[in-house]
């Protein structure tokens, strides 16, 4: 039986902000007249996150079904409601949106995951490795662990497959498996070298 391996995740919850701009009229007075004066003014509007605490640690159950036969397990650590606004104002994440969320909301000693309401992508998420980050925006049931799943895959050096029956299958509805040489390739990869430390 393989050493167990415990992947310590930092949940950053995040509701976006998204910046309109609008035209104020007011009156100003100038000597004896009232004039109207035009002002563009900048608010935010926040987009409050659809899932919550509990949701996370659903998923992270799945999750870490998943993974079990591995003998890798993702253990939650803090979970932090987090508020951000994406240059250009969008309330889907798109890639460049997660690389501008993923520096704000780095991984610390941890891996970092980032939980938006949307991510534009087919697979509900991405994740790169070398940032130890992942986001997800695809929480609905039941394939909010499935996903999860995936993208921590990723962050275990894994690419994807075109099994649909396995986990790194790229799309929402992809299976929960695990080959023998995926298991060797996650338990070998850095994230993984990483958290056990020196042999």
């Amino acid at each position: 039986m393989a050493t167990p391996i415990t992947i310590p995740v930092d949940i950053h919850l995040i509701s976006l902000g998204v910046e309109e701009e609008k035209i104020v009229e007011r009156p100003v007075r100038v000597g004896r007249e009232t004039r109207i004066q035009r002002e563009r003014v900048t608010r935010v509007r926040q987009i409050p996150l659809r899932r919550g605490e509990a949701d996370v640690r659903a998923a992270f159950t799945i999750a870490n079904t998943i993974w079990a036969p591995a003998d890798i397990g993702f253990q939650v650590g803090t979970i932090s409601p987090e508020s951000a606004v994406i240059p250009g104002g969008a309330e889907v994440v798109d890639d460049s949106g997660f690389g501008y969320l993923a520096r704000l909301f780095g991984p610390g000693n941890a891996v970092s995951l980032l939980v938006v309401n949307g991510f534009a992508g087919t697979e509900g998420g991405s994740a790169v490795a070398e940032w130890r980050t992942c986001i997800v925006g695809a929480w609905s049931n039941p394939y909010l662990g499935t996903v999860l799943a995936h993208e921590l895959g990723h962050l275990l050096s894994l690419e994807h497959i075109q099994d649909s029956w396995n986990v790194m299958h790229p799309a929402l509805h992809a299976d929960n498996r695990l080959t023998p040489r995926q298991i060797r390739q996650a338990r070998g990869s850095a994230l993984a070298r990483r958290v056990s430390g020196p042999p």
